[in-house]
């Protein structure tokens, strides 16, 4: 039986909201030829002409959830990335739950050069959230037909993007910043496939 809201941790309670968001946008895509094209544009909360109303619904209430938060920024422009790399939607659209952290996507590209070089620019964005490095990350991953990161934890990781988590115990090590745990799972990855 999976927990209530009441006993679920903060943690647990983050990733349950975005998985509910990326199903939405999932339906949604799935409902409305215009949802996507109207997404890219960054018009997350536009009315669907989709039969599916729980899930604007559920939509609804994660997107006020995550502006009375403050992450509303997340929100929106993870839903864009979600339409830069279901551009067209043949096929059926992934949802990319089980793919890993961005670092552990991008390793899988074989451009060596330039896959360094987004890495490298996605570690420096410290001050500000890099969408711009992201969504070329995205468009690389569906031009080579690669699955998508996990959209869940690409949430999870942006809303934590200036704050890295804080340590299980008082006295314990410090945690890494999330593109520092990027970066470490790209370079793992790149080497556990190069061996």
């Amino acid at each position: 039986m999976p927990p209530t809201r009441a006993s679920r941790t903060p943690a647990e309670q983050e990733r349950a909201e975005a998985v509910a968001l990326l199903y939405w946008l999932q339906r949604a895509a799935e409902d409305d030829q215009l949802f996507l094209p109207s997404l890219r544009k960054g018009h997350l909360a536009s009315p669907v002409h989709g039969r599916d109303g729980l899930a604007t619904g559920m939509l609804r209430r994660s997107v006020e959830r995550a502006e009375e938060a403050g992450q509303g920024e997340v929100y929106r422009n993870v839903g864009r990335l979600f339409a830069v790399y279901h551009r067209v939607p043949h096929g059926g659209l992934r949802l990319g739950c089980g793919a890993g952290s961005m670092g552990t996507s991008l390793s899988i590209l074989t451009q060596r050069e330039r896959t360094d070089r987004l890495m490298e620019a996605l570690l420096r964005s410290r001050s500000r959230l890099p969408w711009r490095h992201l969504a070329q990350a995205c468009a690389d991953l569906r031009d080579h037909g690669h699955g998508p990161p996990s959209w869940p934890d690409l949430i999870v990781d942006l809303v934590h993007w200036h704050r890295p988590r804080k340590p299980a115990r008082p006295y314990s090590p410090r945690v890494p910043t999330v593109s520092e745990r990027w970066w470490t799972d790209y370079h793992t990855h790149r080497a556990t496939r190069q061996s």
